[in-house]
């Protein structure tokens, strides 16, 4: 036999022996689900800052092109001082409007290894970057597109675009300001166990400690999960569990349930601005039904302009310091809000 021959057959042995090896350990247990879709979404997003280093690379060449170009234009005898390549910064998708307690944000591209640098508000949020509230913090960011976008306390969010939000655990809240503007540019919230699609509406997602749990306060949003695609309108909620089971359950558009977005709500400057414009805002935030009683109230409170300032102050000490300026008073309740002037009576 030559040494060929020899070579061959101890490979063929040695190739049986670890085979069997192979069958004798059995098969190698499942990825859990939920482990699973994390590693599909950070390969994901991984792939998407790749994306976009490969466009700032190809931005930079062109760059330096046309600079080449222009020493040749301006003729031999020139002395250039080199400078610096000016950096391709991020596209910036919102501005922090309100930030509660310990809020922080790593910068897109540098990952883990980048310092947390805490948010104030009008500082702008860059794509990519990572928001983190802390046990005591909160934060309301106004996306570039108008949305409104808060994140409650505990929440860790991945910012890959103003249209694509990596939701990794707590709870955020987003208020699309309506269908029109859902339908032109949606928003889609990804979690470990699904991805929400908004379609012009005002919702919830929260991750729970082993499950998702969305709740829609006006609108409608879809779901889609292991299970399949579900779609839940004003009033609902639906629980996802890791196997793609879903529950659906009740829940009051102006329940407690919402304190916590309400917690961060911001009109902004009430100078030059109606107090329609304000009641309108407020009865959305609370989640209840405007009512002007009285013939002349409906146009006559869109011609009253305000002034002064809310800042710091709840949902609730806002308007009463609006309608004490006005002369108006309210009545809330289950589900609507009264306004009417202080001398008339307020329908029952």
């Amino acid at each position: 036999m030559s040494d060929h021959e020899g070579r061959t057959g101890d490979a063929a042995r040695a190739a049986d022996r670890i085979g069997a090896l192979l069958r004798a350990s059995g098969r190698r247990p499942a990825i859990p689900p939920v482990r699973a879709v994390r590693i599909e979404q950070t390969a994901r997003a991984a792939w998407q800052e790749t994306l976009v280093a490969r466009a700032r690379g190809r931005r930079l060449v062109a760059w330096t092109a046309l600079a080449a170009a222009a020493v040749v234009v301006l003729g031999a005898g020139l002395i250039l001082r080199p400078r610096s390549i000016p950096a391709v910064l991020p596209e910036a998708i919102g501005r922090v409007e309100l930030a509660m307690g310990e809020v922080w944000t790593s910068p897109a591209g540098e990952g883990a290894a980048a310092a947390p640098r805490a948010l104030r508000a009008g500082d702008e949020i860059a794509a990519g970057s990572e928001l983190t509230t802390a046990g005591d913090g909160r934060a309301a960011l106004r996306l570039a597109s108008g949305r409104s976008l808060r994140l409650d306390a505990g929440t860790r969010l991945r910012a890959i675009s103003e249209r694509t939000l990596i939701l990794e655990q707590g709870a955020v809240y987003l208020d699309s300001g309506g269908a029109a503007r859902a339908a032109a540019w949606p928003v889609e919230i990804r979690t470990p166990l699904g991805e929400v699609r908004d379609l012009g509406t005002q919702f919830e997602v929260r991750m729970l400690e082993a499950s998702l749990r969305v709740r829609v306060r006006e609108g409608s949003v879809s779901v889609a999960g292991r299970g399949g695609t579900e779609a839940i309108g004003a009033g609902e909620e639906l629980t996802v569990d890791p196997d793609g089971r879903a529950a659906r359950g009740r829940v009051d558009p102006f329940g407690t349930e919402w304190a916590w977005p309400e917690s961060v709500a911001r009109f902004g400057d009430l100078r030059g601005r109606s107090l329609k414009e304000f009641l309108d805002w407020y009865a959305r935030e609370r989640g209840v039904r405007l009512e002007l009683a009285g013939e002349d109230l409906p146009s006559a409170a869109g011609t009253i302009i305000l002034a002064g300032s809310i800042e710091g102050m709840t949902l609730e000490q806002a308007i009463d310091s609006v309608l004490a300026t006005t002369a108006m008073r309210r009545e809330e309740r289950e589900g609507s809000l009264t306004v009417a002037r202080s001398g008339a009576a307020a329908r029952p």
